[in-house]
């Protein structure tokens, strides 16, 4: 109910707005705008401008006309070596998504603007909910539970704000607090990057710039859509520049989608071949396999884990921001905001059925400072989160600090920029447990890591760059420091062509649950074993990547670029949850235990992702992309868990009749699968996209397709195998006036399928709607 009230206020704001607009007018005085003013302007609005007002603007920047479309086009980034640069001169794999493309595409989220990035697999796992992987690397080690595919190797950022989940590894994206509104651009750095941003950038990072407010004048920008799927979504962003040195922006966000059924797959359903089956016949389902045992436990309350089955996701955020600049050396941020979500996603955890909700209620705050080459950060969050709705144990108190200091010192051709840096990651589930015992914790636990990093940037000549980066971290979880590091040259043969080069190591940190499960599992209801204990492992070795890549910017015309990138990588050091051992005796029935266990599976990975954007005329811009890759993985174990576990009872039973212990090993013979090729990765995957403007600039049409071939996805409960995709989406965009803009959108046009092994099948959404902004 409370999320209703604040959707009806947004709306009723928005309304506000609308209502005023005859009283605004929109005034762009050229001759008081500031150089960065001018790189700020977006393309769209950049391209409409008469000639006269360009030429001004290219006149106070100090380029030509061609060198400011040029500028604007390639805008520039700060995530690929934390200093700003243009995208066509960083020294990684990187690409930025502006504000201006997310909307102009028609993207109902974050996640699914990544679908526009070259690099990403974006998979729909339930209407508006995405299991997203920079490059691959995912579902490993297979034949394991889901969680196993979520990705914990890539490193989701707001402001350089690490927003990761720490109890099983990955993002939660449902519970960023932002929403499309808030966002300036994406930057996605495609590659192992622990030496710039620390553990868990193994494969890549997503960093998520918000917008700043530049202008003295009031500024609001809002939307609102609607439709098929009982899709809402709502968007406000209000921002006032305070006299010469102040700012602020405010900003909320609210977004409703339903599932495209309310049936729930469940693996053992259906005479234990899996299938879909409504709430209503969960709670009196019966295992196939083991008649007169359930396949919920009897206490499990199936009304209260899944209240709403329709519902796909609900969540709402909040944000605040003042800006203070009192020189070119002195300038500082704060920021802080709230988040509400409720979705239906795969499960963390290893429930009979893959569909669990998962809530989140959390607040943060970020404050950054600069004095003169010095940066300062200190950010944190704060709330708690059901990982697995009413599930016990997984309900838990969070806490997260982030404490940074940066120098970036200039001496002629040579930069040099050491850091320092304090992170605290603590959980905490006494307060949702009925007694110590009952929860995953049972009690507040904590990691804690240190580290300091040096990076070095080097021109020895004008054309030439070498960079190399050095991070080491201690945990608290480990005896030992780990070591990360970068070492990359560029070299610019003209304006027109680049190559780089580069060699990288980098690791993921450890986690909660990982490091320090402490949970009894009582089966009742449930087929031998009756107790399993799952024992967490604070010595585990971290996963960690070497990355060997190459890269090749051409830039042949003055609109046309392209960028060839490719990539080699080694990722060892995986873990896994598996059986330890079996007593017979123990209780009335047996007693299993799992422990986290490092695992000598290796994937190797080799592929190359090419970019082509073309700028065919001011009206219509082309960029197409894809990436090719091969993954065979080594070691690997075809099953495990309740297989081994049945192993080690059938042997303890022979061997001891009634009594005695026995373990993994003595239980049976790993039979290792030497090479194979990893095939949930997709061979190819990629994009076009087409922007097209038309009616002398007042309609627009953004065609946005993404696509990927065939995969085979290995789990605990079989194969399965997911069809090639391909996804197109269209929005077309009329503009009323200069403050408000009418738009239908169709996302998933073509036909029904699922993306996300036992998930939903994804099926068209047709929404309209409208967008105000007064500058």
């Amino acid at each position: 109910m409370k999320l209703y009230i604040k959707a009806i206020v947004f709306i009723i704001l928005i309304q506000s707005v609308v209502v005023d607009l005859s009283a605004q007018e929109i005034t762009k005085n050229i001759e008081e705008m500031t150089r960065e003013e001018i790189l700020n302007i977006p393309y769209d609005e950049l391209i409409e401008l008469p000639l006269d007002q360009l030429l001004k603007l290219a006149d106070i920047v100090g380029v030509s006309l061609e060198e400011l479309y040029e500028m604007i086009l390639n805008k520039d980034v700060v995530s690929a070596s934390k200093k700003v640069e243009s995208s066509f001169e960083a020294p990684l794999s990187t690409s930025v998504v502006s504000y201006d493309e997310i909307v102009s595409s028609g993207a109902r989220t974050i996640e699914e603007a990544l679908r526009l990035v070259p690099g990403m697999i974006v998979r729909e796992k339930t209407n508006g909910n995405f299991d997203i992987h920079i490059r691959g690397n995912d579902n490993l080690p297979s034949n394991h539970m889901t969680l196993y595919s979520e990705n914990s190797i890539s490193l989701v950022m707001i402001d350089g704000r690490p927003v990761y989940n720490y109890v099983h590894g990955g993002t939660f994206w449902e519970s960023l607090p932002i929403g499309i509104v808030d966002v300036d651009r994406i930057e996605v750095v495609r590659g192992a990057s622990s030496a710039l941003y620390g553990p868990n950038a193994v494969s890549g990072v997503v960093n998520i710039i918000t917008k700043k407010q530049n202008k003295k004048e009031l500024s609001i920008v809002g939307d609102v859509e609607g439709g098929s799927l009982s899709t809402f979504k709502t968007n406000i962003g209000i921002g006032k520049g305070l006299g010469e040195k102040f700012a602020f922006r405010v900003t909320g966000n609210y977004l409703k989608m339903e599932r495209t059924s309310d049936l729930l797959y469940v693996y053992l359903a259906k005479g234990g071949n899996g299938g879909y089956i409504t709430k209503q016949e969960l709670e009196d389902l019966d295992n196939p396999s083991s008649p007169g045992y359930k396949v919920f436990d009897p206490s499990d309350d199936i009304d209260a884990m899944y209240p709403n089955p329709k519902l796909a996701r609900e969540s709402m955020g909040a944000n605040a921001y003042l800006f203070f600049n009192a020189s070119e050396d002195v300038s500082a941020d704060v920021k802080f905001g709230f988040q509400n979500s409720d979705v239906i996603s795969s499960t963390m955890g290893d429930n009979p059925t893959p569909f669990v909700g998962r809530l989140s209620n959390t607040g943060y705050f970020d404050i950054n400072g600069k004095i003169k080459n010095l940066n300062l950060k200190i950010n944190g969050v704060s709330g708690w989160q059901d990982i697995v709705r009413q599930d016990t144990g997984f309900k838990v108190d969070l806490k997260t600090i982030n404490a940074s200091a940066e120098h970036n010192i200039k001496l002629n051709n040579l930069e040099i920029r050491p850091g320092f840096y304090y992170q605290l990651a603590s959980y905490d589930d006494r307060e949702y447990i009925n007694q110590v015992g009952d929860g995953f914790l049972n009690g507040e636990k904590q990691l804690l890591s240190s580290a300091a990093s040096l990076r070095v940037d080097y021109r020895p000549i004008e054309k030439l760059r070498f960079i190399a980066a050095l991070r080491g971290e201690k945990y608290n979880t480990h005896d030992d420091p780990y070591f990360s590091y970068q070492l990359l040259g560029v070299y610019s043969i003209n304006e027109n062509n680049l190559f780089r080069v580069g060699y990288s190591k980098a690791n993921r940190g450890p986690f909660i649950i990982d490091s320090y499960a402490n949970y009894l599992w009582v089966r009742d209801g449930r087929p031998d074993p009756g107790y399993i204990y799952f024992q967490g492992n604070e010595n585990l070795n971290l996963l960690t990547m070497n990355l060997l890549e190459v890269g090749y910017r051409w830039k042949p015309v003055k609109n046309i670029q392209v960028d060839v990138e490719g990539f080699m990588t080694n990722t060892v050091n995986y873990s896994a949850l598996y059986p330890d051992s079996v007593n017979l005796n123990i209780g009335d029935r047996p007693y299993a235990r799992m422990t986290y266990q490092s695992i000598d599976l290796e994937s190797k990975q080799m592929g190359v992702t090419a970019v082509l954007s073309y700028v065919a005329t001011e009206n219509l811009i082309i960029k197409a992309f894809g990436t090719y890759q091969k993954t065979t993985v080594y070691n690997s174990i075809p099953d495990v868990q309740d297989k081994t576990i049945q192993d080690m009872l059938v042997t303890a039973t022979v061997a001891y009749t009634v009594s005695g212990t026995i373990t993994s090993s003595e239980a049976f013979t790993d039979e290792r699968i030497d090479e194979k090729t990893h095939k949930w990765t997709p061979a190819v995957f990629g994009g076009l996209t087409i922007d097209y403007k038309f009616l002398d600039k007042r309609a627009n049409i953004f065609s946005s397709t993404y696509f990927y071939t065939s995969e085979i996805f290995e789990g605990k409960y079989g194969v399965r195998e997911i069809d090639g995709r391909m996804i197109q989406n269209i929005k077309l965009s009329y503009n009323l006036n200069q403050s408000l803009v009418l738009f239908v959108n169709a996302r998933n046009i073509i036909g029904k399928k699922i993306e996300f092994p036992y998930m939903d099948e994804t099926e068209p959404v047709f929404l309209g709607g409208l967008t105000i902004k007064i500058n």
